[in-house]
This record gives C-alpha cells, sequence and structure tokens, in this order.
C-alpha cells in the first residue's frame, strides 16, 4: 500500500507532463526526459527501498512520513513498531 502511494504520487507527475505534451505545452524531447527522470530516478529510488529493505523498516518509515495512517496498520503491529515509529517522526520535525 505505501509503495503504490509513493509510485501514484510520481506517476500523478508524470501524467502531467503527458497532458502538456499533448496539449503542446511542452515540447516532445522534453516529455521523453520526463519520462526517463522518472524511470531512472524516483520510480528506481522508490524501487530500491521497496525491495531492499526489511518491511518492518518500510513499515515505521511510511507511518512516520505520512504514507500510511496509524489506523491502516493492524493494532498488534502498530503496539510492537510505534516507539521506532516516534523516534523517526522527531527526525522528520
Amino acid at each position: 500500500m505505501a509503495w503504490q502511494r509513493e509510485i501514484d504520487k510520481e506517476l500523478n507527475f508524470l501524467s502531467k507532463g503527458f497532458e502538456k505534451g499533448k496539449n503542446k505545452k511542452i515540447e516532445s524531447a522534453d516529455l521523453v526526459e520526463l519520462i526517463h527522470k522518472f524511470h531512472n530516478g524516483s520510480a528506481r529510488q522508490i524501487w530500491v527501498k521497496y525491495n531492499n529493505s526489511n518491511p518492518e523498516e518500510i513499515l515505521i518509515f511510511a507511518v512516520a512520513a505520512d504514507i500510511l495512517r496509524k489506523e491502516e496498520i493492524p493494532e498488534n503491529i502498530y503496539d510492537t513498531i510505534k516507539d521506532k515509529i516516534g523516534i523517526i517522526t522527531k527526525q522528520y520535525s
């Protein structure tokens, strides 16, 4: 769910680029550059984060960064990670 939300946010940005290209507000070369940046930049960073971290770390980060809400996490799991979420959240403040 967290991966989906992060990638959707980036795809939304890319979608706006396609819309501008469709309406001739940007050149085709600029749209190609946006696609390239998406693929080699944000999409790759998100892929690496979610595929090279352990699930607990991902969950802690996702809640601390407001990607997931506390209510979306099963209570028994949230109870085991809430202290770590607090530590990470302080780093974002």
